[in-house]
């Protein structure tokens, strides 16, 4: 039978940064805070946009775009598809390593950890603004660029994501200490 040993140059300082994650006093998170300016009604599209959704195509929906847009649907279209976005998803995967290694650092450096949850904090929240402002793919519809040049929607027709800034402006951090 084959042996395998590992061996970790480090390893001990690797330990030490993990023993100090484990003495934080404290917890943060950000995203949407429940209780936050504009929370409702940021609510109703944000989970839309992160997991995608369909929309029932009606014989009222139908007449409203012909009319008002001159948007004329099939009858065989049941739903309009809202493609996903995953804004959060997106920068958890991108950037929570550099989290930890911020919680990690400054741990270790000997900084109060509601301090270095601040620090985290601030960092996810500007992460995931960045991630909202990087126009996600896929591309805004050419329906959804007419609607709203048409002036119903009001703002950047180009951008996914940030239109009136609503889903940008209503991202926080909490630090919630033990």
């Amino acid at each position: 039978m084959a042996k395998l040993t590992v061996s970790m140059e480090g390893a001990e300082s690797i330990i030490q940064q993990l023993e100090k994650l484990a003495d934080v006093k404290g917890t943060v998170k950000a995203g949407i805070m429940e209780g936050s300016e504009n929370y409702a009604d940021v609510m109703v599209y944000a989970p839309v946009q992160e997991f995608g959704g369909k929309i029932k195509v009606t014989d009222k929906m139908r007449g409203y775009l012909a009319y008002n847009y001159g948007i004329y649907l099939k009858k065989s279209t049941t739903h309009i598809t809202i493609p996903s976005r995953p804004f959060m998803r997106t920068t958890f995967q991108k950037h929570w390593k550099e989290w930890v290694d911020i919680l990690a650092h400054y741990l270790t450096a000997g900084v109060a950890s509601e301090t270095v949850l601040d620090l985290v904090g601030r960092r996810m929240e500007d992460d995931i603004v960045d991630t909202i402002m990087s126009n996600m793919p896929p591309p805004k519809s050419e329906a959804t660029k007419l609607i709203q040049s048409m002036g119903e929607s009001p703002g950047n027709t180009d951008r996914t994501l940030y239109e009136s800034g609503q889903l940008a402006h209503s991202i926080h951090y909490e630090v919630m200490p033990e």
